[in-house]
């Protein structure tokens, strides 16, 4: 007798659970069933897509890496640093650009508060808990998110509750709006109003007609993008600056002639000999040809090799061919040697 009870009660408690599953899948076909035909592939919260969106949308930090030393936070703005015994505010990432190109060492002042990658803001007080943060951040491109791609704003989506049974419809305009959405979802499932614009981080523009699409995208943009996420290695004490080499000494502190330069062999010397160089501090140059005055600017670049672009801009006759990025190859404080960037011209400059 107990047996059979026991077995009745087995049955009619499959039977509820069959019920409910029946109904809970009835819920979403019926949402389901409102959509088009060519999109009704709904989407819940552990869809795949779903998890490369977020991971999409979640904030890069990856700009102020020479501040943090991490790309899964953002410093927010303003901040102090001291550099050179001074305090110094920065107020935006212009400000962190010319303090990099000036190329003075810094310390970052506390407290700070950054920006999760979640978008939740947190306040550190020492350098103690920024390592610990940065302890915890993979960094090199391996962090989850994917940052080569992202939503081209507005993005319009069906969003259904299946427990209370209510469609709304969403409008998603940015980053951090998007990545609330798509990680309190719960008992929703979604469909994109297609079609939907997607943007590359090199601007090109990509047009999305359902799910199945939007997740061959994000997977091919999270596995081939190179995010560039590497912390640079601020080395100050070993870094050179420009104005501290050797050959900008030389070339800024005498006056320069063109002693020789040929084009595929043949000497073009003769159209140069008035040619008299002056490469002054401010990376201008002052030129006499022929008893006229003339203008330009030039650049030193030290880091694998040396170059010296000249660019005079005052027009005369032959300027193409001193106007060159002239790759540097020996040097002394009365003589500079070096070949044009296509190598079919050599030029040597020797002082007054």
């Amino acid at each position: 007798m107990r047996i059979g009870i026991k077995l009745s009660i087995i049955i009619k408690f499959g039977t509820i659970i069959a019920i409910l599953l029946v109904l809970a899948a009835g819920c979403q076909e019926a949402y389901v069933d409102t959509l088009p035909a060519d999109q009704r592939d709904a989407l819940d919260a552990n869809h795949s897509a779903v998890d490369l969106a977020t991971r999409m949308v979640m904030l890069d930090g990856s700009a102020d890496n020479a501040l943090d030393g991490m790309s899964c936070a953002a410093v927010v703005y303003p901040i102090t640093v001291e550099r050179s015994d001074q305090l110094e505010t920065l107020t935006g990432p212009e400000d962190l650009a010319q303090l990099l190109l000036d190329s003075i060492e810094f310390e970052l002042e506390f407290p700070v508060t950054l920006q999760l990658a979640d978008y939740s803001m947190i306040t550190l007080t020492d350098d103690d808990q920024l390592e610990d943060l940065q302890e915890n951040c993979v960094e090199g491109g391996g962090d989850p998110d994917i940052e080569c791609i992202d939503f081209d704003y507005p993005v319009q989506l069906l969003a259904f509750d299946t427990i209370t049974e209510v469609s709304n419809s969403v409008v998603l305009t940015n980053d951090e709006q998007a990545y609330a959405f798509f990680t309190s979802m719960e008992s929703n499932v979604i469909s994109f109003d297609w079609p939907i614009g997607l943007i590359t981080r090199s601007g090109e523009q990509l047009t999305v007609q359902a799910h199945s699409e939007l997740q061959a995208d994000l997977e091919h943009y999270a596995s081939s993008c190179d995010e560039g996420d590497v912390v640079p290695e601020l080395d100050f004490e070993d870094e050179e600056r420009v104005e501290d080499h050797e050959l900008f000494q030389y070339l800024t502190g005498a006056v320069w002639d063109v002693a020789e330069l040929s084009v595929e062999g043949e000497l073009q010397t003769q159209y140069f000999e008035s040619l008299e160089f002056t490469f002054n501090q401010d990376f201008t140059i002052d030129a006499t040809y022929q008893e006229e005055n003339l203008v330009g600017e030039w650049e030193l670049e030290i880091e694998q090799e040396l170059i010296l672009a000249i660019d005079l801009d005052t027009e005369f006759e032959n300027q193409e061919l001193i106007n060159d990025e002239w790759h540097v190859v020996s040097y002394t404080a009365d003589s500079l040697i070096a070949n044009s960037e296509s190598g079919d011209k050599t030029l040597r400059l020797t002082t007054r």
